[in-house]
């Protein structure tokens, strides 16, 4: 397993409830980037066709697991105005099936998971 996070240092995520525990989450990664491949992307200043690209990412992940992400990331309008900029992004990618499954903020049963969210689910499982 490895992850991918996005965000924008430019950007103070606390504005934006999704973003619940961001800065926890933060250090916690660079913690983890210790024990585990993490690819942090401060994404200040990319163009809109290289996150156009990472965002892709995210939404082949929410597709193959039904998974609603477009209210997180943006609007029915444009769909990922927000993504790695006011929300912050976390994939996470399976090394034996070589490709991303899961991707956090997410909505699931009509509730926010937050990245604190999942990284308190992983070190609570011993991983």
């Amino acid at each position: 397993m490895y992850l991918k996070f996005y965000y924008d240092s430019t950007v103070d995520p606390d504005d934006n409830p999704i973003n619940a525990g961001i800065e926890d989450a933060i250090e916690r990664l660079k913690d983890m980037a210790k024990i585990i491949r993490i690819d942090i992307f401060d994404t200040k200043g990319w163009p809109e066709k290289k996150l156009s690209e990472a965002y892709e990412t995210v939404m082949k992940v929410a597709i193959m697991n039904k998974t609603a992400i477009r209210r997180i990331y943006g609007t029915a309008q444009q769909r990922a105005i927000r993504f790695a900029k006011e929300v912050p992004s976390l994939i996470v990618f399976d090394d034996s099936k070589g490709y991303a499954v899961e991707v956090y903020p997410k909505l699931d049963e009509g509730k926010v998971m937050t990245i604190m969210d999942y990284l308190k689910e992983y070190t609570e499982n011993g991983q």
